[in-house]
């Protein structure tokens, strides 16, 4: 029971961790703004994380399990090779435009507080979030291309899968332009994500063709 005990207190930290540091930015979030929120005390937190960075770090591989993108990816032998690419760009663009704990991860990276990582802090989100996610990415490329295609080609395509849907999150006005709003509708995400696969598979097929 006290392990259990333990492992709820644990990811309750780490919860609210991911919904501050998503809202207010690393530096602007303290301990005491977590343990406030947790209904702990700062000697849980030094217990379990040591301290804020690991917190952080923590914090960061959790809030991307909470995407969508991530429960896509776990999940991809489902779909069928020439619909991942439609789910992944869903997949992506339904936690960027959400307010739920799914957008947090890139709400955390989307923050300018939050740039100004350690190294240390980059090399964990690297290793343990976005070099995993990168992979999967390309291999879905490599089947779009063909497994024989240019390693440049392959790495570009992915670099404008994540480009296109990153720039909704840190792009200034974009949703405005886009939508007349800050919240785009359902119908209005379907949209964009049928646009935007259509956009990017007519250059992944001009590549194909050169």
């Amino acid at each position: 029971m006290n392990e259990i005990l333990e492992k709820n207190a644990r990811e309750e930290i780490l919860e609210v961790a991911c919904k501050l540091f998503a809202e207010k930015g690393y530096k602007s979030t303290t301990i005491r703004d977590i343990c406030k929120e947790a209904n702990t005390y700062q000697v849980s937190v030094n217990y379990y994380f040591g301290n804020k960075e690991n917190l952080f770090k923590e914090a960061c591989v959790k809030a991307y399990e909470f995407t969508n993108v991530y429960k896509f990816l776990k999940n991809i032998k489902q779909y069928k090779p020439e619909d991942q690419l439609t789910e992944l760009v869903r997949s992506r663009l339904s936690s960027i435009f959400s307010n739920e704990k799914d957008s947090w991860f890139y709400k955390i990276l989307s923050n300018e507080e939050n740039i100004a990582y350690t190294l240390e802090v980059k090399d964990y989100i690297m290793k343990n979030v976005l070099e995993p996610h990168y992979q999967i990415i390309k291999n879905i490329m490599k089947g779009l291309l063909g497994n024989d295609a240019d390693e440049f080609d392959v790495n570009f395509c992915c670099m404008e899968v994540i480009a296109q849907t990153m720039f909704l999150c840190k792009g200034i006005g974009v949703k405005h332009k886009l939508f007349g709003s800050e919240q785009p509708s359902k119908e209005q995400i379907d949209q964009l994500v049928n646009r935007s696969v259509s956009f990017m598979k007519a250059g992944i097929n001009d590549i194909k063709s050169n």
